[in-house]
């Protein structure tokens, strides 16, 4: 058990006229492990927020352990809180592999700065380098922030303990997200 018997988790808050809730349990399903039994800290869990997304979360869970043939652990559980972890804890990959990088961005709030959390999901293997040139969040980068995000997306630039396979996995779920809302 973790201090406090916390559990890490992300709360999504998606528009249901752009992506169902069904499309975000198949994204879990499909790029989550819910066999490996961890710690509470890290435990397996969908939360749900009403009954509705309590029904549709046992279904789907039913039928992945269907697909695979052998039990699932994931838990499915009230949301009953949800605390925002404190501000070392966000944006991650950003803040501990790139911190000379980060260092030297303009202000930001680490919770709900949009711009530092796409950056992040681009150092971190998120999108493309056709995405991120576009991107009108990073417009307040400088011309070397800018083409320090495009080496390290382009693979002339790697993070100290960036693995290739990540990029891979990450890539093929963002490519099912953009498909499902649209890009």
């Amino acid at each position: 058990m973790c201090e406090n018997d916390h559990t890490e988790a992300v709360e999504v808050t998606y528009d249901p006229s752009i992506i169902s809730y069904e499309d975000l349990l198949r994204l879990f399903w499909q790029f989550h492990d819910p066999c490996s039994c961890k710690k509470r800290q890290y435990m397996s869990a969908i939360f749900y927020s009403d009954e509705q997304q309590k029904t549709m979360a046992e279904d789907s869970k039913k039928s992945h352990e269907s697909e695979l043939g052998k039990s699932v652990i994931t838990q499915i559980l009230p949301l009953n809180n949800f605390h925002e972890a404190e501000d070392y804890h966000q944006k991650y990959f950003l803040r501990t592999y790139h911190r000379h990088f980060y260092g030297g961005l303009p202000e930001h709030d680490p919770v709900t700065s949009t711009r530092d959390a796409r950056l992040n999901g681009y150092l971190s293997g998120h999108g493309n380098v056709e995405d991120m040139e576009k991107d009108k969040y990073l417009s307040e980068l400088s011309k070397e922030q800018f083409q320090y995000v495009r080496q390290h997306m382009t693979g002339e630039q790697k993070a100290p303990t960036a693995e290739p396979f990540v990029r891979t996995v990450v890539q093929v779920g963002w490519n099912f997200v953009k498909k499902a809302v649209g890009f």
